[in-house]
């Protein structure tokens, strides 16, 4: 088995890694099919991408890799009121030797955060601070797999599947 961790402080970004061949059960007491796992990581600054491989000598396997990213603008502040915008994503592939066999989904998201310059409590107008947070947005999604066949569209979290 082998781990391994790089840093980049500079850029703020990481990468993480761990690789395991082995024929051992749980506690390693009797041999099972040799088997390959890798598991890696790279992110920086709102973007991640995250693959995991799993191989088995009895001819099992499985992968999946993930993409996603995120990110917000500056607040802007427009005297009484402030606001940023905020977009999100996420890819999602995974491919292995059983049912579904294969898969793919993605999502988007798109928000506007907005907070309002109030008297804090209503019955003290006197202390005025920024009030909480208030969001608006939208979420579009989508996914397609392949075993039982099955493809779905999502607008705000409600899915329409065929």
């Amino acid at each position: 088995s082998l781990n391994g961790n790089m840093g980049f402080p500079s850029i703020g970004a990481s990468m993480t890694g761990n690789v395991t061949f082995s024929n051992c059960t749980a506690n390693c007491t009797q041999p099972a099919p040799v088997r390959f796992s890798l598991h890696g990581a790279i992110g920086a600054g709102g973007f991640q991408f995250v693959t995991d491989v799993d191989m088995s000598s009895d001819g099992t396997f499985a992968a999946s890799a993930v993409f996603n990213s995120s990110a917000c603008t500056g607040t802007v502040n427009l005297l009484v009121i402030q606001a940023q915008g905020c977009f999100a994503f996420n890819v999602n592939l995974w491919v292995g030797s059983s049912a579904p066999y294969g898969s793919l989904s993605a999502t988007a998201s798109a928000s506007v955060n907005i907070q309002y310059w109030d008297a804090s409590p209503w019955y003290a107008p006197w202390k005025w601070t920024w009030g909480s947070w208030r969001s608006y947005g939208v979420s579009l999604g989508a996914s397609i797999q392949l075993s039982p066949f099955r493809i779905c569209m999502a607008v705000m979290g409600k899915d329409l599947c065929v």
